[in-house]
């Protein structure tokens, strides 16, 4: 059933196996040389203060949030185009204004508009 001879399936193996030691050998030599070259780097760095870096990085975010508080007040509060605010007056001192002269045209609507808030009823 077989038609590659006995001695073929051998030779395949024999070069498979080989291949895969090569393989598992470089595989090794490689890992060795980068495990070294990853150590030589560590001891080469030069070592930081805890203390320090760890002032930035609590002060780095409030840092940059006065400075968003900052810029968002200065670009509210120079808004060219923003209404001038109402002048605060009284009920009393509108209607006593000159601009507000509907007094004497209707008094009769006047006397009955004052019973309607005072809870009277209309008289005819």
């Amino acid at each position: 059933m077989n038609d590659r001879p006995r001695h073929a399936d051998d030779w395949t193996d024999s070069i498979r196996t080989s291949l895969d030691r090569e393989a598992a050998d470089v595989a090794d030599r490689h890992a060795d040389r980068l495990a070294a070259a990853h150590q030589a780097a560590l001891r080469a760095r030069p070592q930081a203060p805890s203390a320090a870096r760890a002032r930035w990085t609590t002060m780095l975010p409030i840092a940059a949030s006065v400075a968003v508080v900052a810029l968002a007040a200065v670009l509210l509060s120079s808004s060219p185009d923003r209404p001038a605010p109402m002048p605060e007056t009284t009920d009393l001192e509108l209607l006593a204004s000159d601009e507000f002269e509907l007094l004497g045209d209707d008094l009769e609507f006047y006397a009955w508009l004052a019973t309607q808030d005072a809870g009277e009823p209309e008289q005819s």
